[in-house]
């Protein structure tokens, strides 16, 4: 949910600092706009860096002086304790998908194949509509400004809502028939988006909402199924980030390309793409498990 809300204020912050452009007469030459203020959005950039700095180091230091005070006193009280807590286990070991599957090297190496397909058609997904129903307000339904901020900061909110509502529905329902829920549900949204968004500026709003509030859970949701096949440590999930970062910053490099040369609708495609491949990610690897416990069972 902090994510939720972080991504809604970011955009706001960065609306005053954004370029101001108005309509080009035939007399002024090619092009469609001619720009009145130029940008500063380096501005918008270093603030929120700042605060992020500002923000980490209290944590750090706070981390570092709590993790020494803690080795301090065990090494005080529970000598045998401190060894046992300073352990590590090998690279290998690390790496091994049967260290986090009770010894099943071809189930873990499965959970970890859907772990990474599936967070990285999620958050290049997420975050390619995200970052481009924006300029989609601006250049197909020309909305100002301040309406196209406010057309992004919806989706954040909805995302943000649809976490928290997510959280409730999840402690009533199997997190397995959840997420396969979830997923088709996804599908069903973003396909809407690519066939009827663009037709009207109302529709494409609600679209847009509705697209944050079935979007959201699905994070967690992912990370919730994956701790219920394997023992989700911190290397698994470092592989979720690394695979959601890689998914993040291809689908947006992919879409800014395909939106110079295709346009928009080109660009909800690729969304529309993201939600096939999430389905199918979930199906296969929900027909793999199965075919793992009934290998077992024989």
């Amino acid at each position: 949910m902090g994510f939720g809300v972080g991504a809604l204020i970011g955009p706001l912050l960065c609306s005053p600092f954004l370029a101001v452009v108005g309509p080009k007469s035939s007399a002024e030459g090619q092009g469609h706009f001619i720009v009145l203020k130029e940008s500063r959005a380096h501005i918008a950039f270093t603030l929120i860096g700042l605060f992020t700095i500002c923000v980490a180091l209290p944590f750090y230091l706070f981390h570092i002086t709590k993790g020494n005070s803690l080795v301090h006193s065990i090494s005080e009280a529970e000598p045998i304790l401190l060894k046992t807590t300073k352990k590590s286990r090998s690279y290998m070991s690390i790496i091994n998908p049967a260290t986090y599957a009770n010894g099943r090297f071809a189930f873990g190496l499965a959970v970890f194949v859907f772990l990474g397909v599936y967070f990285f058609n999620l958050l290049g997904g997420e975050k390619l509509y995200g970052s481009f129903v924006r300029t989609i307000g601006v250049d197909v339904f020309e909305l100002d400004k301040t309406n196209a901020s406010y057309l992004n900061s919806v989706f954040w909110v909805s995302l943000t809502v649809g976490r928290l509502v997510g959280s409730i529905v999840s402690r009533h329902v199997p997190v397995q028939t959840l997420l396969l829920f979830q997923v088709v549900a996804h599908l069903g949204s973003v396909t809407a988006i690519y066939m009827l968004a663009l037709s009207n500026v109302k529709l494409f709003w609600l679209l847009t909402i509705v697209e944050g509030f079935l979007v959201a859970p699905l994070y967690p949701l992912g990370i919730a199924y994956g701790d219920s096949q394997i023992n989700m440590s911190g290397f698994c999930l470092m592989i979720v980030t690394f695979t959601g970062s890689f998914g993040d910053m291809s689908y947006l490099w992919t879409g800014g390309s395909v939106y110079d040369t295709y346009g928009p609708t080109a660009v909800l495609a690729l969304v529309n793409i993201t939600g096939v491949l999430m389905v199918l990610a979930v199906v296969t690897f929900r027909c793999v498990t199965h075919s793992f416990v009934t290998i077992r069972r024989e």
